[in-house]
């Protein structure tokens, strides 16, 4: 019985290993006059991928940057008449939004087809439209909801929740549009953080109703009085010019593709990915994905000791070109930022690097992307938010009204100075606000070292403000308005590959092994719903990471812009 067991075991080990070695070397088969159908929807990782093995373990997605690397080679694919782009609510920032976007118009200017339905039910679906106003024809689902009610920002404040418990904070900050601990702190926003809020989102609102008038041949004073009319069924759409009818997957592949063959985007990819077609070039690809940190496993997205192993590893690659450093993080330690930032600066010394900012890549993120060679930004990226902040509970009163006593002893100066259960005196906010300061000055010259400019120059430009991509452009803080792809065609050019040469993406740290996927799915993990009682949640679980000792580059608060 037992030997029978072994055998069972290793023939199936054996079929496990033909298939990895078929997938590797051959990859799968796309019929010519095929269309590729883009199944939008979900979230999208910009962490490293899964290995091949993982994903015959756990097949699942790939992540944005693969998928948007595919997108882009299949526009120039002699195999494929055109895309189907099925958009049902993906769980992504306006800046990805736009690079897909972007990707999709690739296919029309190749002279190909790109139909758009829009299947959704989303209370709100102002990005599902974004998406999907790419094709010409755009269908909705029979059956879809979806609003169209122009954009909001909404900011959550915990400042009186947390002195009726007793719960008090000291914060130093530099500059008035560092607004990271008003959630904590504030009753509502002040004047600097509704300055720079009302402009972030004039910025993102003007970018999204210029795409949206231009995709449907409108002027923007139209799609403005359709904002207010809110449509939300099909009929509607069809009726104001945003859609062109009223149909079905089935029906769009009857009546539009002839029943041509419907190939998903990971079949493609499985087609590309064959040993036999793999091309010579490479680029490396490190993701930032996360709150910026010192230490983590390698899986952590964020952790400087492995962004920096990452860079080195890229640099070592002989197959490797150039770097291209794809950062979505709204900061966090100050120290791991500036650790990574030399990195990146030693690594462009021997390699081109260029960095991707996707949905925020600010303060902690832009301060370490900020020293790659070039920077590319979509216009409604969030990024800047130059400036440190520190936030210093103390918690006495409230375990004192809790019932619990708390003593402490010390014998030097400044023993306390980090003690969430000791008043801070005015002594010791001094040594605090240096110590911020200094950090501050540093942030300054290192960008200002990154860009080619002045302190002064910088200066006028941080004090913690976040700035869209479009705005950041002009500041001189962003090289050019481009997404992934467009920081891929800057590497392979600096790197001198011919512009219409493929190029494969290796990424560092490595693609994940299945033991780590099956450490990521016994973690916990709140539900992605985004209801106000979520998002409180959310923000609540982070008031750890803001209440740890020492200075953060943080953008402000999550900015929810939907």
């Amino acid at each position: 019985m037992r030997r029978a067991v072994r055998r069972l075991l290793l023939f199936a080990s054996l079929l496990v290993l033909a298939w990895i070695v078929y997938r590797q070397w051959i990859g799968a088969r796309v019929e010519d006059g095929s269309f590729l159908l883009f199944d939008f929807h979900g979230s999208w990782d910009e962490g490293p991928p899964d290995s091949e093995l993982t994903r015959f373990f756990f097949p699942g997605k790939l992540t944005a940057v693969e998928a948007l690397h595919l997108l882009d080679r299949a526009s120039s694919d002699p195999r494929l008449s055109g895309l189907v782009v099925r958009v049902r609510s993906p769980e992504i920032g306006w800046a990805r939004a736009e690079e897909f976007r972007e990707s999709f118009l690739r296919f029309r200017e190749a002279g190909k087809s790109v139909v758009s339905l829009l299947e959704t039910e989303a209370p709100l679906a102002n990005r599902d439209f974004f998406l999907a106003s790419a094709g010409s024809p755009l269908y909705v689902s029979p059956g879809t909801t979806a609003p169209l009610l122009g954009l909001s920002l909404r900011y959550l404040f915990f400042g009186e929740l947390f002195e009726k418990l007793g719960v008090h904070f000291y914060v130093a900050r530099t500059g008035p549009y560092k607004t990271g601990p008003d959630f904590l702190t504030g009753r509502g926003m002040s004047k600097q953080h509704r300055e720079m809020a009302e402009s972030l989102l004039e910025s993102v609102r003007t970018s999204f109703v210029s795409a949206l008038a231009r995709a449907r041949k409108l002027p923007d004073g139209r799609v403005l009085e359709i904002f207010e009319n809110a449509p939300s069924r099909p009929e509607d759409f069809v009726r104001l010019g945003l859609a062109d009818g009223v149909r079905s997957l089935s029906e769009i592949r009857a009546r539009d593709l002839a029943h041509a063959p419907l190939v998903d985007l990971e079949t493609y990819h499985r087609s590309q990915s064959g040993i036999l077609r793999r091309p010579r070039h490479a680029v490396a690809v490190v993701p930032v994905d996360g709150t910026i940190t010192l230490d983590g496993p390698p899986a952590a997205g964020a952790a400087a000791t492995e962004l920096v192993r990452a860079l080195e590893a890229a640099l070592s690659d002989p197959d490797v070109r150039a770097i291209l450093v794809r950062v979505h993080s709204p900061g966090g330690s100050a120290l791991a930022s500036d650790l990574v930032w030399r990195a990146i600066r030693e690594a462009g010394e021997k390699k081109p690097v260029v960095a991707s900012l996707s949905d925020v890549a600010a303060s902690g993120g832009y301060y370490l992307a900020c020293g790659a060679d070039l920077v590319f930004a979509s216009e409604t990226s969030l990024t800047g938010s130059i400036g440190v902040f520190y936030v210093r509970p103390n918690l006495r009163d409230a375990l004192e009204k809790a019932g619990v006593r708390v003593e402490v002893l010390s014998r030097d100066r400044y023993a306390t100075i980090h003690d969430p259960f000791s008043p801070l005196d005015e002594a010791a906010r001094r040594r605090i606000e240096e110590e911020i300061d200094d950090v501050y000055d540093l942030f300054l010259e290192r960008v200002a070292t990154s860009r080619r400019s002045s302190r002064e120059e910088v200066e006028r430009v941080a004090g913690g403000r976040v700035w869209t991509g479009r705005q950041a452009v002009d500041l001189g803080l962003v090289d050019a308005i481009g997404g992934f792809s467009d920081a891929l065609a800057a590497a392979k050019e600096r790197a001198g590959i011919p512009a219409r040469e493929p190029v494969r993406l290796v990424f560092y740290p490595a693609a994940r092994a299945p033991w780590e996927r099956i450490r990521e799915m016994a973690r916990p993990s709140l539900s992605p719903a985004r209801g106000v009682l979520s998002e409180s949640l959310e923000r609540l679980r982070e008031l750890g990471r803001h209440l740890r000792p020492g200075p953060w580059a943080l953008m402000p608060e999550r900015i929810l812009l939907e």
